[in-house]
């Protein structure tokens, strides 16, 4: 003997929390214990045997874990937006794309001044700038980006952290990122 397909099916809150119950054939939520002739009718057909679909709640440690794993994604793509918005140079992609050479370059140089500088070299003569000014902005530059950067990862790293730690749902969802930049002289 087969049993009847069910009729009702559990329904949860955002906490993954049983909070109701579903009629299927016209898909009405009824609160737990609300009452009435739905309600009534719900417990008569579990009294004789009816199958109600239970959702599959997860447990606590589950949930912690998932509520981590969403959060350390949400901290990721906010430092990445930090990053980008401080970037605020209007230059076509090409020239972005130098800014580590660039840099490694202005590195080499502030340590030998004899290191060659190709491409500073390129970008000082086309601009009819002074070279040594030029490398020197352009280690200032890069300087001011890896301090920026370091504080950045260092702050994301920190809330990482700080998100590991957390035995308790309600507290990580306290946690609220914020991002502060390095004041650059």
């Amino acid at each position: 003997m087969t049993k009847a397909p069910a009729l009702y099916q559990e329904v949860t809150n955002q906490r993954g929390e049983v909070n109701g119950i579903m009629r299927l054939s016209d898909r009405m939520i009824m609160p737990l214990d609300c009452g009435g002739l739905d309600w009534q009718g719900y417990l008569d057909y579990v009294k004789n045997g009816g199958l109600v679909i239970a959702v599959d709640v997860p447990n606590k440690k589950a949930q912690l874990a998932q509520a981590k794993q969403t959060l350390l994604k949400q901290l990721a793509q906010a430092a990445q937006v930090v990053i980008e918005q401080a970037v605020q140079d209007i230059v076509p992609k090409v020239e972005k794309d130098s800014y580590l050479a660039q840099a490694a370059e202005a590195q080499a140089w502030a340590l030998d001044k004899s290191s060659p500088t190709p491409m500073l070299e390129g970008i000082a003569a086309a601009r009819n700038i002074d070279l040594d000014e030029l490398r020197q902005k352009a280690l200032d530059k890069s300087r001011a980006w890896q301090a920026m950067c370091a504080s950045v990862i260092g702050q994301r790293q920190a809330f990482e952290d700080q998100i590991k730690k957390m035995n308790d749902i309600n507290q990580l969802n306290k946690i609220v990122p914020k991002f502060h930049l390095p004041t650059l002289g």
